[in-house]
């Protein structure tokens, strides 16, 4: 699968991720991407949980690039190593965040959900 590297910094540590894109995971598994996200397809929520239970919910347009200019991938290196264990082996890692809250570690399940 692709990488794609994201440059970013969390809790005052800098560190450069890789990664599969969340648009290429997404892409694999049929939502649709630009003139065809669209209607009920926006609605679309993905979750993202992570070994502890945390979650976080993300719109579907937040990983397109028709919608924004940010990145988002589901990185398992940093600064060319594996993730630490206390985020591997998959972290999200999103791209102009302020506060790096959604930034799940150790994600168990990515879903894509209709909205309710």
């Amino acid at each position: 699968m692709p990488r794609t590297e994201i440059s970013a910094t969390s809790h005052n540590q800098a560190g450069k991720y890789a990664g599969p894109s969340m648009r290429e995971l997404l892409t694999r598994v049929g939502v649709p991407t630009g003139a065809d996200l669209r209607g009920a397809e926006l609605a679309k929520t993905v979750i993202v949980t992570g070994a502890d239970g945390y979650k976080v919910a993300f719109a579907i347009a937040e990983f397109d690039p028709s919608f924004t200019e940010r990145n988002c991938i589901l990185a398992d290196q940093k600064n060319g190593a594996p993730l630490p264990a206390n985020a591997a082996p998959f972290q999200i890692i999103l791209s102009g965040e302020v506060r790096p809250a959604r930034w799940v570690r150790q994600v168990v399940s990515i879903e894509v959900r209709p909205a309710p």
